[in-house]
């Protein structure tokens, strides 16, 4: 399977060297890796196009000011692949993360898309604490494994699929993501699990910066009304 992995970046120098790394170790080396700049103040295109001068097939595309929906789009315009693999800046993927996401597609191959599995990083006491208050989502059961919710940072689908429900939305700056899966939902596409397709996704290090990332991440999700499909539930608990 020949699949474009897609990643939308921006300021994150202090990441994008693991998440490169990850995913030019994949046991299933991807096709080609589309990193897609949004306009960074920070050193995080010159290592990108460091990288690609040492990799012929990961390729920096430069945009002045791309929020994620937009960098996703760029990059999934660009590919030259039938397959997108979604991952995000500030995560790093399990060697065999592709792999395991490709398997579920050669057990049945009518499956549109495919959602791995994710979990937070926890390396201090205080990520430890902030995950168990709002990283450890409600599970469901997969071949008999727990997944955590679906995400996008951990998915592969068919090109035609971003195509067909239009791509992600460009003027959002978080929810464009459960919105693109909300309308692959609504399309009727065959959606598939890959429980052991790992991502380690990287939390925010203090409480002032992750109480910043909530609000901005709650007053996108009630704009476009899926305010239910998490703070709710959260502040509820």
């Amino acid at each position: 399977m020949k699949s474009t992995v897609v990643v939308p970046v921006r300021n994150e120098e202090s990441s994008i060297r693991l998440l490169l790394q990850g995913l030019l170790e994949q046991t299933l080396a991807p096709a080609e890796i589309i990193s897609v700049e949004g306009g960074s103040t920070d050193a995080t295109p010159l290592i990108i196009a460091e990288q690609a001068r040492q990799n012929s097939h990961l390729h920096l595309i430069r945009e002045t000011d791309a929020l994620p929906g937009k960098g996703r789009n760029v990059g999934a315009a660009s590919a030259a692949s039938d397959w997108l693999a979604f991952i995000d800046a500030g995560a790093s993927p399990a060697n065999d993360w592709l792999a395991q996401l490709a398997e579920a597609i050669r057990i049945n191959p009518q499956i549109d898309v495919v959602y791995g599995s994710w979990e937070p990083v926890t390396d201090t006491f205080f990520k430890e604490c902030a995950a168990i208050t709002y990283a450890y989502v409600p599970t469901e059961r997969v071949d008999e494994t727990f997944i955590k919710s679906r995400a996008v940072f951990s998915s592969l689908l068919r090109r035609s699929v971003w195509l067909a429900v239009k791509g992600f939305s460009e003027e959002l700056r978080s929810a464009e993501d459960l919105l693109f899966m909300k309308h692959i939902d609504e399309a009727g596409f065959n959606v598939s699990y890959a429980p052991k397709a790992l991502v380690r996704w990287s939390m925010q290090p203090t409480l002032w910066r992750t109480f910043r990332r909530f609000a901005t991440y709650s007053r996108q999700n009630i704009l476009v009304g899926l305010w239910k499909e998490w703070q709710a539930s959260l502040l509820a608990r």
